[in-house]
């Protein structure tokens, strides 16, 4: 009777310990279905064998079913990706991802109006998911129904400013694209100064931002409102001793301490410093503008545009020539545009 019992007990053992490793398998599979890191073939093998093998759940199959069209959304089968997205729907109707998804792989068939109408359904259900918002403003724009598009993003901004809350810098960066590409420079530069100032590391919302702000050029909006810095001799002091100790090599091919014993030579002289000062204050811009702006290169051109206005208002090489910078330089980092990379960079020079 023992050994019975004892056989009984193994057998129970192994057929429990077989289930609890088949539903393990089955929690990996499900798993790695839902893992859109993947090669997308494989999720398609993945959730296809646990589609076919059937599961007990409504939800949990719908959901595969989303994964499944998602992968070959991805792989550009976006007629078997609607089955899918179908599918799933009709198992649960109030999965948003699959009104999502079908929006998507609509998308990819030109098929504008089907995918905004299966996008406006995910934002019914879930309205704040910044895919479903991004997919019906996109459509709206490629229906070129820009009026729409811009009173859909405003809204929004008003609900979530991006000011208070910068994780949204995103919204009023696209819709200041939009708006300059239909060159309506004066909005467009409106809402990209609020994803600059949200977000002054963006390097996509700075570089837009200045395109509207060059094109505007006086008109320009300031992008923190504060005056240009006066030029002092004690702040040129403390410009020069910086720049000595931060860019050695530099300072030392100005000769600083060499002066001509005629005027005219030394104005000459002075001129060619500034052309050099210029040049280098220049390059430094060029990364406040568009490139990728480090804290080192936003404190780099703040402190080659300070030595810049020394020498120009005279606490520096005096007497000097005329500025040698050439007008289409001079839109790019004079008056309101320039005040603006100023501004800018001493908001990254603050940052960490």
């Amino acid at each position: 009777m023992a050994a019975i019992c004892v056989i009984a007990f193994s057998v129970g053992w192994v057929v429990l310990n077989k289930q609890g490793a088949d539903k393990t398998d089955d929690m990996e599979a499900y798993a790695a279905c839902l893992d859109r890191r993947q090669d997308s073939n494989l999720i398609v093998e993945i959730c296809t064998q646990m589609i076919d093998a059937g599961v007990s759940s409504e939800m949990t199959l719908s959901a595969l079913h989303v994964e499944r069209g998602y992968a070959l959304d991805d792989l550009d089968k976006w007629q078997q990706a609607i089955v899918d997205f179908d599918r799933a729907i009709a198992l649960n109707p109030e999965n948003y991802e699959a009104w999502q998804g079908k929006s998507f792989a609509l998308d990819g068939l030109d098929q504008d109006i089907a995918a905004l109408e299966a996008v406006e359904t995910s934002l019914a259900i879930e309205p704040t998911k910044k895919y479903s918002v991004r997919r019906k403003f996109r459509l709206l724009r490629k229906l070129e129904r820009y009026e729409e598009a811009d009173e859909y993003y405003t809204q929004l901004m008003e609900k979530y400013p991006a000011l208070e809350q910068p994780r949204h810098y995103w919204m009023p960066q696209q819709l200041g694209r939009m708006r300059l590409a239909l060159e309506q420079h004066a909005a467009a530069a409106e809402v990209l100064r609020i994803a600059v100032l949200a977000k002054p590391s963006d390097q996509n919302s700075r570089s837009l931002f200045f395109r509207a702000c060059i094109a505007l050029g006086p008109e320009c909006p300031s992008l923190t409102g504060q005056e240009a810095e006066a030029v002092s001799p004690e702040r040129c002091t403390v410009i020069t001793e910086n720049l000595a100790e931060t860019h050695p090599d530099f300072w030392a091919s100005l000769h600083p301490d060499t002066r001509e014993v005629d005027e005219a030579r030394e104005t000459q002289a002075n001129g060619a410093r500034l052309t050099i000062i210029e040049g280098a204050f220049v390059s430094h811009s060029q990364n406040i503008l568009s490139g990728e702006a480090k804290q080192a290169d936003a404190e780099s051109y703040l402190l080659f545009a300070g030595l810049r206005r020394c020498v120009e208002g005279g606490v520096l090489f005096n007497p000097v020539a005329p500025s040698a910078l050439k007008p289409e330089i001079e839109q790019l980092h004079g008056g309101a545009v320039g005040q603006n990379v100023s501004d800018l960079a001493h908001l990254l020079a603050m940052s960490k």
